[in-house]
């Protein structure tokens, strides 16, 4: 076979191997031309656009894996190692947000001082407001009457 970029002849099993070896967890087949090994090595150094394609673990969609990113989202998966496009990436990053609010939230709820807790270590640090612990002023003298 002829290498479409460089012109040089090439085995396939060959030009497979060493992509393979070289770049761990991608396929040689996935590409949408035909290289050789260095050039196939070549073109996701350099994250060449319309050469190389996945396919979605998540919604089965074909996608170029080096199109410009809108989000910055990588299209490994952090917690399952699975390939994603950058939809379904943006998707999980939303609902990982939404997740870590809600979970934000209920910790300031239940983490919180009472007022009355509040105002008695403020009056015992000569009422200082390093430590109103986000109440007001007022608030912190209403609790201490």
């Amino acid at each position: 076979m002829k290498c479409e970029w460089c012109g040089q002849r090439f085995v396939t099993e060959e030009a497979e191997n060493e992509f393979e070896i070289e770049c761990p967890g991608l396929l040689y087949n996935n590409f949408e031309v035909k290289l050789c090994g260095k050039c196939a090595i070549e073109a996701v150094e350099y994250h060449t656009e319309g050469v190389y394609y996945e396919t979605c673990e998540e919604c089965g969609c074909l996608f170029d894996v080096f199109e410009p990113n809108p989000s910055e989202m990588d299209v490994r998966d952090y917690w399952s190692e699975s390939i994603i496009c950058w939809e379904c990436a943006e998707k999980k990053r939303r609902n990982e947000d939404d997740e870590y609010e809600e979970y934000d939230e209920e910790d300031e709820d239940t983490e919180r001082l009472s007022v009355y807790d509040a105002a008695r270590i403020w009056l015992s640090n000569g009422m200082d407001e390093d430590y109103c612990f986000g109440y007001s002023e007022e608030e912190l003298r209403d609790a201490l009457k």
